[in-house]
């Protein structure tokens, strides 16, 4: 009785968006996510993409919004805990 209750509270406050949200990103919004996640700045993921940084900037705001993160660190933590990115895509 007392380790069901544990886990209940432990969930609770470990609370992850499902993989769901990204399927609620535009495609430029996903490949945005990725770059970001990966630590690209706006003018590089721009110059990969040929669009405008500025472009950039409106789709991350986009997505750090629909998927609710407060920062760059919860997006790198969720693309590798789902699998969307991998730590062999770091460059260091």
């Amino acid at each position: 009785m007392i380790a069901s209750t544990v886990t209940a509270v432990e969930v609770s406050f470990c609370t992850v968006p499902s993989t769901d949200i990204f399927a609620d990103l535009t495609p430029a919004e996903q490949a945005t996510a990725k770059f970001v996640a990966l630590g690209k700045t706006a003018k590089e993921i721009a110059n990969l993409r040929n669009v405008a940084p500025k472009t950039v900037e409106h789709q991350t705001q986009s997505l750090m919004r629909k998927m609710r993160f407060a920062n760059c660190a919860q997006l790198t933590a969720f693309c590798l805990y789902h699998g969307l990115i991998s730590y062999s895509d770091f460059q260091f």
